[in-house]
């Protein structure tokens, strides 16, 4: 899942064009509501994710009761929370990109990446490069600094979109954590779920848009303009439904 269902939803521009199209079943079907370029989205897309990781956050680890939370991606086979906690445009992790929350005494989070590069303006690295031994090394190193008392990691039995590490990943970590770390991991299940299932006031703001713009999208597929009666099936309205997402620069 390369977002959340939120992020999806700054996708819609503002206006709401009141023109009505009639089709021959006599139904009256408005406009779609304006979308947004790709390019175009990239700006309120961030300004939700931080703010989701400045003030959703930090509520949630303090209910999970973590101290710090891991997310390790590797390239092309990245955790499916990756792409909603880095900015876009962000297509793949770089390598293997480290990514640490640690909460602090104020009940703030701390967010950075032990990796070779930054990742835009919002995660620093804490580290100078190197061979990949050596950022392991860094990653163990900063929590030692931290010294974390509950050390979520993306592993769940039950749930698919929280058990994005690896087994190869979670062999790594445990592999340069000392055992008193390794003794401090646990499951971050309920942070990943509710991070996922949580809606920012930004982003349910423009909720009434893309209800409004797929509805109209359903009206379109049952209308005239798609169904010949006797002659139309199934498989030719999901199909059109498909492609007229896509036509709007919209992932079905």
């Amino acid at each position: 899942m390369q977002r959340t269902i939120g992020l999806l939803l700054t996708l819609f521009g503002m206006s709401m064009p009141s023109q009505a199209a009639e089709y021959a079943q006599g139904r009256q079907i408005a406009e779609l509501p304006d979308v947004l370029s790709f390019r175009e989205r990239v700006q309120p897309i961030n300004d939700m994710v931080t703010d989701r990781l400045d003030n959703l956050l930090p509520k949630l680890m303090q209910e999970a009761d973590l101290d710090m939370w891991l997310v390790i991606n590797r390239e092309y086979g990245e955790d499916k929370l990756f792409y909603t906690l880095v900015p876009q445009p962000t297509f793949a992790a770089r390598r293997t990109t480290l990514l640490v929350f640690s909460k602090q005494a104020d009940g703030s989070v701390e967010r950075f990446s032990v990796s070779r590069y930054p990742i835009g303006d919002l995660y620093p690295t804490v580290w100078k490069g190197g061979t990949k031994a050596q950022q392991w090394q860094r990653l163990a190193e900063v929590i030692a600094e931290r010294d974390p008392k509950r050390i979520g990691i993306n592993v769940s039995e039950d749930w698919a979109l929280a058990d994005g590490l690896s087994v190869g990943l979670h062999q790594q970590l445990l592999k340069v954590l000392p055992g008193k770390y390794q003794e401090r991991l646990v499951s971050a299940e309920n942070l990943a779920i509710r991070w996922l299932e949580t809606r920012s006031q930004k982003e349910l703001n423009v909720y009434p848009q893309a209800v409004t713009l797929a509805r109209r999208v359903i009206a379109e597929a049952f209308s005239n303009k798609v169904i010949t009666p006797g002659v139309t099936t199934t498989k030719d309205v999901e199909w059109y439904l498909r492609e007229r997402f896509e036509e709007l620069q919209l992932r079905p």
